[in-house]
C-alpha cells in the first residue's frame, strides 16, 4: 500500500500537519551567542527587577519600623517618666538652709522658672500645704493612727512634676540643690501609672 503512487500523498499529509514536508530540514534556529543584546538583556532584566524588590522591601521595612516606634514608642518613653517631689522650705523644715522659714513667693516663681525651662521636664504643677495636707488625707484614710500624728502645717509646699527618665528626674535634683527656698527634692522610684 505504501508505493510509490501513495509516497506523495503521505509526504502532502505530513506537510499539511507540520507544515513542512517530511524531508525538508527544520529551520533555522538562531544562534543567540552571537546576538550581545539578547544575552545581556535577560541577566539585565532579572538584576533589575532583583534590585527593584530588595529596594521596595527596604521601603517597607523601614516604614514598618517608623510606625511602629511612633506608636509603641510614646509608651515605652511614657514608661520610663519619673515623678520628682520638690519640697519647699518651711517652718518646720530640719533644712539649715531654710532657717525655719517659709519660702518666700519671689522663691517659688523663680523655682517654678527653673523647673519650667530644664529639659526632659513635663508637667510642673505647684501644690500648696492645703491642697498636699488633703490628698495626704485622702491617700490615707484608712490608716487613723497616722492621720492623728499629721497635722496641716507639717506637709510643706511643693512642685510636683514628671521627668522624661530616671537621668532627667537626677538632673533635676542636682540642679535644685542649694537653691534658696528649696528644702529637698525626692524621685520617686516607681514608674507613674499612664
Amino acid at each position: 500500500m505504501n508505493g510509490p503512487e501513495e509516497r506523495p500523498t503521505d509526504a502532502l499529509d505530513d506537510e499539511r500537519e507540520t507544515g513542512r514536508p517530511r524531508d525538508a530540514p527544520p529551520p533555522p534556529v538562531p544562534d543567540r551567542a552571537s546576538q550581545p543584546s539578547a544575552v545581556l538583556s535577560r541577566p539585565l532584566v532579572m538584576g533589575a527587577l532583583i534590585g527593584a524588590f530588595v529596594l521596595v522591601m527596604g521601603i517597607v521595612a523601614v516604614g514598618g519600623y517608623l510606625v511602629v516606634d511612633r506608636t509603641f514608642g510614646k509608651r515605652k518613653a511614657a514608661s520610663n517618666e519619673r515623678r520628682v517631689a520638690v519640697f519647699l522650705c518651711a517652718k518646720t523644715s530640719n533644712a539649715p538652709h531654710c532657717r525655719k522659714e517659709d519660702a518666700t513667693e519671689q522663691q517659688k516663681a523663680e523655682i517654678k522658672r527653673r523647673l519650667e525651662v530644664m529639659p526632659r521636664v513635663r508637667r510642673v504643677e505647684y501644690e500648696s500645704r492645703e491642697q498636699a495636707y488633703a490628698n495626704f488625707r485622702k491617700r490615707f484614710a484608712d490608716d487613723k493612727e497616722l492621720l492623728d500624728g499629721v497635722r496641716p502645717y507639717d506637709i510643706p509646699d511643693s512642685f510636683r512634676l514628671r521627668a522624661a527618665d530616671p537621668e532627667a528626674a537626677q538632673a533635676v535634683k542636682d540642679a535644685l540643690a542649694g537653691v534658696p527656698g528649696v528644702d529637698t527634692v525626692v524621685i520617686d522610684p516607681r514608674k507613674p501609672r499612664a
